[in-house]
């Protein structure tokens, strides 16, 4: 048995521990090279992986096998990543930069501490959030006192106007997303108001609903009202006239003639996973949790009476716990 000990060298080891030393010292071994291409595990133990591949291949997804609904709600999240959420990349950076700069100028936010740090921008009427800066929140949680409110960047910066979730690792090029790009442009107030008007439109009618799908939503209206909004943000960026017209007529031919064989790998890899999300895991997952939730709500409501239960009764309850 694994838990037995076993003695060598006068010391007690367990197989467990003698099992870590073998890895340990596979791992300390050059990586193996198979067809000019180093490995990055054992070679047998790859020539096991590819046997399991090849006895099971993996499965193309389908998507003409997608009905209309679907396949509007799949073209629209193609445009909006691919298309809308890099126009808006490039766009704000500047912006923000500017900001960036006016604020070390006018309040020393590279080199401030938690007795000076700026607490509100009052242009946007914002509470600024340093969660997220200098990894604060994991490093000291809700100990306000020890955060470190050296902002040091423009990402920094970006930081302070987002939910501590949403904010972008390290650039904008590839961790700053859809919701956090659309949540600068309408949360800082630094950008026009026809910018942040359609940022507001595009969050609400077409991002959110995209996000939290449901399919039966998704008609030949919902489908062509995206596509007018997307348009209108994009018209409305500040960018030149060449690129806001290729921008446009890209988005026209996804929406008249999509292809998602033009995407790349990753690109469809991701599109699968949002489709078998939507398609199977979540309606899976609200077939699970809705009796649990009906046995929650029949106890509470024979113990708590929560179905007739007023403003001053949970004052109360709160009072005596």
């Amino acid at each position: 048995m694994d838990d037995e000990p076993s003695t060598s060298g006068g010391s007690t080891r367990s197989i467990l521990q003698k099992r870590q030393d073998e890895v340990d010292v596979m791992a300390a071994k050059p990586p193996e090279v198979r067809d000019g291409i180093k490995l990055s595990i054992p070679l047998k133990l790859q020539d096991k992986n590819d046997v399991i591949f090849d006895k099971h291949p993996v499965v193309t997804a389908k998507l003409q096998a997608l009905d209309d609904r679907q396949k509007r709600w799949l073209i629209v999240g193609i445009c909006l990543q691919k298309i809308v959420l890099p126009a808006l990349r490039q766009y704000i950076v500047p912006i923000l930069t500017d900001l960036y700069n006016e604020l070390m100028r006018k309040q020393k936010i590279e080199t401030q501490t938690y007795e000076t740090h700026l607490t509100r921008y009052a242009p946007a009427n914002t509470d600024l959030n340093y969660e997220a800066v200098n990894n604060n929140k994991a490093t000291y949680g809700n100990q306000r006192a020890k955060y470190d409110y050296t902002i040091k960047s423009v990402v920094d910066l970006s930081k302070l106007f987002l939910p501590t979730h949403m904010a972008p690792d390290t650039d904008f090029h590839e961790t700053c997303d859809l919701s956090a790009c659309l949540g600068l442009i309408i949360n800082t107030g630094r950008f026009p108001v026809s910018v942040s008007s359609c940022a507001e439109n595009v969050r609400s009618v077409i991002r959110n609903p995209w996000v939290h799908c449901n399919f039966t939503e998704w008609d030949e209206f919902k489908y062509s009202h995206s596509f007018q909004l997307m348009e209108q943000i994009v018209g409305a960026l500040r960018l030149s006239s060449y690129e806001k017209s290729q921008l446009i007529m890209e988005l026209r031919e996804w929406k008249i003639n999509a292809k998602p064989s033009d995407l790349d790998d990753n690109e469809k890899r991701w599109l699968v996973v949002g489709i078998c999300m939507n398609t199977v895991l979540i309606p899976a997952l609200r077939k699970y949790v809705v009796p649990i939730l009906t046995v929650l709500y029949n106890e509470l409501t024979r113990y708590q009476n929560i179905d007739t239960q007023i403003y001053q009764h949970i004052i109360n309850q709160q009072t005596d716990s």
